[in-house]
């Protein structure tokens, strides 16, 4: 009898709300995670960003190694076969989708397969040109710097004057590297995709 009582009290005490609270505690809710983007890990392409692609698939005769592409400055990237395409904003599986997708919706492969390898990020540079000594395209990275991408250019070239302009999203801004020597905290930090100009 006393076995039997404990069993209903038991089971009264569980219908109380207290006790319905230990429940859902005791069964924690696991939000669903957005499934990580194959290669990208999350990365949203940006102007200036660099990947390696492949497209299998083709007939022999136009069959292609993997070839490298950059992201112009205007969020837009020229792909062999399938032409201009809006890069910038889109995930690396989600621009090889919209390649796939031009080149089966125009005909112009049948089963394509579009593969973007980026290293599990993408790469970006910024291009120092003008009077440096040694004008080239660079890796990106977030403290770099405008006299610091002009030193990494072998510095101002002989017939380099004081001036150097940095052009970002069509917009160019003046800058002088002695005014920058002599106040370090306006030396402005470069976005991917910056372009360099010493005059």
């Amino acid at each position: 009898m006393r076995a039997f009582s404990a069993a209903v009290l038991a089971l009264i005490l569980c219908a109380m709300p207290a006790c319905a609270q230990t429940v859902r505690r005791a069964t924690p809710v696991i939000p669903q995670a957005a499934e990580p983007e194959r290669g990208s890990t999350g990365v949203m392409l940006r102007p200036g960003d660099s990947f390696e692609m492949t497209i299998s698939g083709l007939p022999k005769e136009v069959a292609e190694p993997p070839k490298q592409y950059t992201v112009g400055a205007d969020g837009f990237v020229n792909i062999t076969h399938a032409g201009l395409l809006k890069a910038a904003g889109l995930s690396l599986s989600q621009l090889e989708q919209a390649i796939q997708r031009k080149l089966i919706d125009e005909k112009i492969f049948r089963a394509p397969t579009v593969t973007i390898n980026a290293g599990g990020a993408a790469v970006r540079f910024v291009t120092v040109g003008g009077q440096v000594r040694n004008p080239n395209r660079f890796q990106w990275s977030a403290d770099l710097t405008l006299l610091a991408a002009v030193s990494g250019a072998g510095g101002v070239g002989e017939f380099g004057g004081d001036k150097v302009t940095l052009t970002r999203g069509g917009q160019s801004t003046l800058y002088r590297i002695k005014q920058l020597k002599k106040k370090p905290a306006d030396d402005p930090r470069l976005l991917p995709g910056d372009l360099l100009e010493v005059l």
